[in-house]
């Protein structure tokens, strides 16, 4: 006998019936119902279509469909098409379906269910259509041979793990409708490459790409105000990603340990870097922090490779934001006094004030350029008496203009590519830009 949904006329419990049957009677309350009116109270209630399968256990033996629902598929074909009638794809629905190679979903299913789809690891072809609204946890969990997936505009939330250990995974577009994911929503896959964020989407989820380690490029649309804690850390391909301004907050850990990122671009906008964001991050060898930076949390970029750093504003820092041993501080004269304690380059550019020009437009007495200046003014100059002469007019001259301008951008424009290029032909010519220590001042 069909069994179906109904609810209680009389206390509303939710009750499965035989549908032949013209009248029951209650197992909570005891109260006698009509059948066909229960039956119809719970398809009302729950939104149910006239035309909506209401079977457990019918004709088909590959299909349980309960209420719209579908339970379990029981088949083991390759290739399956679901039935239109399905509205819900249930928990588990084809879990383990290891033989499974594609599946098409028809219009008008709204979810896709907690791993309705987990371990079909010969599952490479899914077609989601555009009445999905929701895609729960580890729905697609292992999935690995399913090489692309589109995720339609419906969509407004994926689960926790929904798609963890699809490992041929190379591409996948995040819609903008997604209001939340889940944390490690994308974990592990390990061929992801590329991942683009449509207009619209306003926060990436914590720990949601974390260990992607094929993930080279990233694209963040002006619509982000925040990038969770761990959300890309470990995505250790990774060689630039861009910061938008509409982002507010850089979650802890954020893209820690991306040993290959070399260019980061943090637009004017961001007000704060939290603990960690970039620790480890060891091929970064400089970064800007734009004047709307209020806030970099300790350790934010702790042992990277960073030389240099570039602050426009006036953000407070931790003594272990950055590496002790930068060379190169680029900032106002007020922010460098304030935490001069913190960098190595800035207690020597204190007791070492030659190279007047240089120092304000490197930010440090001790940096590559200036270094290589400095060894041509004490073996070139030094050794005669014109190059005795420009070196006392200079140190003349300079701190007057440093002391008026030193702190201007125009002035650093000014003098940084002609600096640049001179270092870079006495390098060629021989002398070096390691750490040196004056013969002459």
């Amino acid at each position: 006998m069909p069994i179906v949904f109904a609810k209680c006329t009389n206390c509303g419990a939710n009750l499965e019936v035989e549908n032949t049957k013209d009248a029951a009677i209650c197992p909570y309350c005891g109260t006698p119902y009509i059948v066909e009116k229960a039956i119809n109270n719970y398809n009302v209630t729950n939104h149910i279509n006239a035309e909506t399968v209401n079977v457990f256990g019918g004709n088909s033996p590959d299909f349980q469909i309960r209420a719209g629902e579908l339970i379990k598929y029981n088949g083991a074909a390759t290739e399956v098409v679901i039935p239109n009638s399905v509205k819900i794809i249930g928990g588990s629905a084809f879990s383990g379906c290891q033989a499974l190679k594609s599946v098409k979903i028809p219009n008008g299913v709204t979810r896709i269910g907690r791993e309705a789809f987990s371990g079909c690891s010969s599952l490479s072809s899914v077609t989601i259509p555009d009445s999905v609204t929701g895609i729960d946890q580890r729905a697609f969990y292992c999935c690995s041979d399913l090489t692309s997936i589109t995720i339609p505009g419906s969509v407004t939330s994926i689960g926790e793990e929904a798609f963890v250990g699809c490992d041929s995974l190379t591409s996948v577009t995040i819609p903008g409708s997604i209001k939340s994911m889940g944390r490690f929503a994308f974990r592990h896959c390990n061929s992801l490459t590329n991942v683009t964020f449509l207009d619209g989407i306003t926060n990436i989820d914590e720990m949601a790409f974390c260990d992607c380690i094929s993930l080279i490029k990233l694209s963040l649309p002006d619509s982000v105000s925040s990038i969770g804690n761990i959300a890309f850390r470990g995505c250790t391909s990774l060689t630039s990603v861009m910061i938008p301004g509409s982002v507010k907050s850089i979650g802890q850990y954020a893209f820690s340990d991306c040993i290959s990122l070399t260019s980061v671009t943090i637009l004017d906008g961001v007000t704060r870097i939290d603990v960690r964001a970039f620790e480890g991050c060891s091929s970064l060898t400089s970064v800007n922090i734009p004047s709307s930076v209020t806030r970099i949390e300790y350790d934010a970029f702790k042992n990277c490779g960073i030389k240099t750093i570039e602050i426009q504003g006036n953000p407070e820092i931790g003594s272990s934001t950055f590496d002790r041993t930068i060379e190169t501080i680029i900032a106002s004269s007020e922010w460098k006094e304030k935490y001069k304690d913190y960098f190595d380059c800035l207690k020597q550019n204190k007791s070492n004030p030659g190279c007047y020009i240089a120092t304000a437009v490197y930010g440090s007495y001790d940096c590559p350029e200036v270094w290589t200046l400095r060894r041509y003014r004490d073996y070139v100059l030094a050794s005669s008496w014109y190059g005795r002469l420009f070196i006392s007019f200079y140190y003349a001259v300079s701190p007057t203009l440093v002391r008026w301008f030193g702190e201007t951008e125009w002035f650093r424009k000014l003098w940084k590519p002609r600096l640049d290029k001179l270092a870079a032909r006495l390098n060629r010519e021989g002398f070096e830009d390691s750490p040196y220590q004056d013969k002459t001042v």
